[in-house]
């Protein structure tokens, strides 16, 4: 199956981080090596309010064939509608990094939340 093309209500994008160390000299000089020159771990927090009990039951339905966090998968256009160029991730493969929060709002009616992590093959 796949992810639900649904636009999200609201978007939370964390840029990634750089692989680095550090560590201290005998004379006490900080020493810090870089991994690389790309950011990795890329974060996006997804938000669907107001949405069916059929689409809240496809975020599951969505989650369980992916086997959780195991498999990573692509996501529709819908999800970065209306994103600028600006938030460029570098790859289009994402994996969940918790299960999908599913919460009912009245009979019928859902919020539900999807956190997700870039990754690089």
């Amino acid at each position: 199956m796949s992810y639900p093309a649904l636009n999200p209500t609201a978007r939370t994008w964390t840029p990634g981080s750089f692989g680095q160390s550090s560590f201290n000299t005998a004379s006490g000089a900080e020493v810090r090596v870089l991994y690389g020159t790309v950011a990795t771990n890329h974060g996006l927090l997804l938000a669907y309010a107001n949405i069916s009990e059929a689409h809240a039951l496809d975020f599951n339905t969505h989650y369980t064939s992916v086997q959780g966090n195991f498999e990573s998968f692509t996501l529709p256009a819908e999800i970065f509608a209306g994103m600028t160029t600006a938030f460029t991730f570098g790859t289009n493969r994402w994996r969940y990094t918790e299960p999908p929060t599913i919460e009912s709002v009245k009979a019928g009616i859902y919020n539900v939340s999807v956190s997700l992590i870039a990754v690089y093959s």
